[in-house]
């Protein structure tokens, strides 16, 4: 390695003597010395003491400027400002901020508005978002002569109108204050042109009698449904008076999975060609459990359903049914995916609604019904604080279905009480929920139709009967000299009788005044505290840890004092931003944690500090100091990651604008072991790994075109992290997920199949088969690579006999294990290896609270 040029002090100066050019000549990697006279040396040594003074100063200077360091009250004033500027405001909207619209819409070419003429108000705003109708009338909101006036649910509003023989028009976005207003809107229907859709089977014949609904989009995630239409004998259907404007369909045909990734501009040159993947039907027979005979007329209805890691709701109670039950009681589901868990509910007049969860493509399935009973009860007590209706005291009930912890609620109906000798008696006898939640006046209570006694349900209104309460007082507690803590936070608590009647905790929402807040709970009860990121206000300037164990609250006169330590707490705010500088509205944002800071025990909740963005704004507020935070933003598959942001109590404040590049498009091919094409479907998902956590998330999955190609548009070739493309496999296939080594070169993906492990579940009190468990395996691996450790699901939950079985499984040894249960014998755990030809059995102990039930036997 070449010497480094040696500084030396004094000596003559023979630096450019005949013995210096003999060395260089002579001796490899010699370097002259470098002779500084005296006086230099010392101009140097006085000037290089000037320059490390100066920067001194200047550090000293620039933290004292950055910090400033701001007063604890000038932290909080700012966070305050931030949150007015870039925030969600913590606050519920009701009718006097509603915001009042009014224009016009005319016709092209000067035409009357056709009668079927319809407007439609989409209205935006973070974790709201709702659309509603107005309908041509001669003197309502909106008239025949075209003038329209309409007070709109506060948000974002985007407008669609609709008309028989134009185009549909689109304005906005309109944006005003709460309680605003927006004027002079101007729609125009202009004539549009028809569009062809065809639809053909991976052979390229047409498929006709095909369902196709959706509507235009808004934005990426919703749209109006206004597009209906049938294929005819040759695959195609027409979309007449189409705009250039982006379409999100919905398919159903017989014979093939209803997709619903279907994203295209109509185009009035070129027909737009899907092909549809076929499926197999799936079967069942529905019999009466108490004679075995067959149900006719028994309703099939698909209620939600789960594919991957996405959960959606189906077409529920809302028109006709998939399918209804012949004179022997079958039935077949012809365009369910075969990659698709579904929650079916069967619902016959005279039974009991009855729900399941083994319905698959390709499968029988048996399912027993009981004999209706309605729920009946009364309400004793003050009757004077029921609710009315048309003057009768009426109970509300809601009827709620829930499928791997994806839970939907129908609307509210309310049923007359018969007044008799002092008592309100009612009875409900069109619920269909797996559970129903009575409500008779402010007193609610949830019953299981299948488990609870649903023949005497009594609500007690009497003074006495209400439960004795305590006062609870939090405390927060700031550092010395700092102001009082401000905001809000979040508690939760459920009493022993809540709990009996299988209820969650009940959450309230605190306003803290000069650092404390106090609330009157019925007791005894559980307790706990946290900052709820979702609803309500969040503490400012300060942040806490959540009480992760709730406390017990007994009876008692004094209150019951909790002191809570806070930390002082900045944010980072900024916007998402286009390639050309403007504000990337249809861009979301979230949170990672780059480094821990040390008084964060938890920290698996800070990511939930920012969940969105408002218009391309974000405010990640409070975020506790001495750690470090990265802002990932994406828009549909672009992702963007900045570098780790650190808080500090000189800087704890940090503005970041994350500029969404334009991206590139990603293109790969899904193949079957066998080489030929492939159209399971795909995403595109992203992973970074901090020094404290790994994180990751994913896209909207499209499905392969009958070559098994597929692209992902505009993704961001230099995200600093790692994209991963997954594939939803089918039973029968072993799990895909491929890191993707570069975005811009083409990826093959190819499937393989699994090997597969039968067994029963059995209730090891009774020695009956458990139906519905379900299962998951866990690789048993001596390794320490992460990627050696799998996690695999069964193909669906047990049958109605116990059985299950696996058939993504690789040749290695697993671990099963059954949820909301216990393995009766914890001390030796029931391991397959996967292609054992032998069933195993695994036998259970079924905890009290658990939903799990061992079959009845049969008559």
């Amino acid at each position: 390695m070449p010497a480094a040029a040696i500084v030396g002090f004094g000596g003559s100066d023979l630096s450019g003597s005949i013995i210096d050019r003999i060395k260089r000549v002579l001796t490899r990697d010699h370097r002259p010395r470098l002779r500084v006279s005296w006086p230099i040396a010392g101009v140097m040594l006085v000037a290089s003491i000037a320059v490390l003074f100066a920067l001194y100063k200047g550090t000293n200077a620039t933290v004292a400027l950055a910090g400033k360091l701001l007063s604890p009250q000038e932290r909080i004033d700012r966070l305050n400002e931030i949150a007015r500027t870039h925030g969600v405001e913590a606050r519920e909207y009701g009718p006097a901020d509603k915001i009042l619209l009014s224009g016009t819409v005319a016709t092209w070419d000067g035409r009357p508005l056709p009668r079927d003429t319809h407007i439609v108000v989409h209205s935006r705003r973070p974790r709201h978002s709702g659309s509603y109708g107005i309908s041509l009338s001669q003197n309502g909101p909106f008239t025949y002569a075209g003038a329209f006036e309409y007070e709109a649910v506060f948000g974002e509003i985007r407008i669609a109108v609709s008309a028989d023989g134009y185009a549909p028009a689109f304005s906005g976005p309109h944006r005003s204050e709460p309680g605003g207003m927006v004027t002079g809107i101007e729609i125009t229907l202009q004539a549009g042109f028809d569009a062809a859709i065809r639809l053909v089977d991976e052979q390229k014949n047409p498929i006709g009698g095909a369902e196709i609904i959706g509507g235009y989009l808004y934005d990426e995630g919703s749209y109006s449904h206004s597009i209906g239409l049938t294929t005819d004998e040759s695959g195609v259907a027409v979309l007449k008076n189409a705009a250039a404007r982006r379409v999100a369909l919905q398919v159903r045909a017989d014979g093939f999975e209803f997709d619903r990734s279907i994203r295209f501009t109509p185009d009035p040159e070129r027909p737009a060609v899907f092909a549809l993947k076929p499926t197999l039907p799936a079967m069942g027979t529905v019999i009466a459990k108490d004679t075995g005979q067959p149900v006719q007329g028994a309703e099939i209805r698909l209620m939600l359903s789960k594919a991957g890691d996405g959960s959606y709701g189906e077409g529920g109670m809302h028109g006709d049914p998939p399918a209804v039950t012949d004179t022997q009681g079958r039935f077949a589901l012809r365009s369910l995916r075969a990659d698709t868990q579904y929650l079916v509910l069967v619902k016959a007049d005279g039974y009991m609604p009855t729900y399941s969860d083994t319905v698959a493509p390709g499968h029988g399935v048996e399912l027993a019904l009981d004999r209706f009973r309605p729920i009946q009860g009364k309400v004793i007590g003050d009757l004077g604080r029921l609710k009315l209706r048309d003057g009768r005291a009426v109970v509300s009930y809601t009827d709620t279905f829930v499928m791997t912890g994806h839970s939907s609620v129908g609307s509210a109906k309310t049923v007359e009480c018969d007044i008799r000798d002092g008592e309100a008696l009612f009875s409900i006898d069109d619920y269909w929920g797996q559970t129903v939640s009575i409500t008779a006046a402010d007193e609610s209570r949830t019953l299981d139709p299948t488990a609870d006694d649903i023949g005497n349900v009594i609500f007690n209104l009497s003074p006495e009967m209400d439960s004795a309460k305590r006062r609870v007082v939090l405390q927060v507690n700031v550092p010395e000299g700092s102001p009082p803590a401000a905001g809000g936070l979040r508690i939760d608590h459920i009493t022993d009788e809540m709990r009996r009647l299988k209820r969650g905790m009940a959450p309230q929402w605190l306003e803290l005044k000069d650092g404390t807040a106090e609330v009157y709970l019925p007791v005894p009860c559980d307790f706990k505290y946290s900052i709820d990121y979702y609803h309500g206000p969040r503490p400012v300037g300060y942040w806490f840890a959540e009480m992760v164990q709730p406390v017990r609250i007994e009876p008692d006169d004094e209150p019951f004092v909790v002191r809570i330590e806070a930390h002082p707490a900045g944010g980072i705010y900024g916007v998402v931003r286009n390639a050309d500088g403007s504000p990337c509205e249809q861009a979301s944002a979230s949170l990672v944690l780059g480094s821990k800071p040390s008084i964060v025990e938890y920290h698996h909740r800070l990511s939930n500090v920012l969940s969105g963005t408002d218009r391309g704004k974000y405010n990640a507020s409070p975020l506790p100091l001495d750690g470090s935070y990265i802002i990932v933003a994406h828009r549909g598959d672009t992702w963007v990651a900045t570098d780790p942001i650190a808080l500090t109590a000189a800087n704890p404040i940090q503005p970041c604008d994350v500029p969404i590049p334009q991206g590139i498009t990603l293109q790969g091919r899904l193949l079957d072991p066998d080489g030929s094409p492939a159209r399971m479907m795909v995403r595109l998902e992203v992973s970074l790994k901090t020094d404290a956590t790994r994180w990751g998330s994913g896209g909207r999955e499209i499905r392969p075109d009958e070559m098994g190609r597929f692209a992902f548009e505009n993704v961001n070739r230099d995200f600093k992290g790692d994209y991963y493309i997954k594939v939803t496999t089918e039973p029968g296939y072993r799990p895909l997920r491929h890191k993707v080594a570069d975005p811009t070169k083409p990826v093959v993906l190819e499937l393989a199949k699994g090997l597969s492990v039968t067994g029963v579940v059995l209730d090891s009190a009774t020695g009956r088969p458990v139906p519905n468990a379900q299962l998951w395996a866990w690789a048993d691996s001596t390794s320490t690579r992460i990627a050696d450790y799998e996690s695999l699901e069964a193909d669906g939950p047990a049958d109605g006999r116990g059985r299950f079985t696996f058939s993504n499984m690789a040749k290695r040894r697993y671990r099963l294990n059954v949820r909301n249960a216990n393995m009766a014998d914890s001390m030796r755990p029931v391991e397959v290896i996967g292609g054992q030809i032998e069933p195993v059995t695994i036998r259970i102990s079924i905890p009290q609270w658990s939903e799990l039930k061992p079959a009845t036997p049969k008559p």
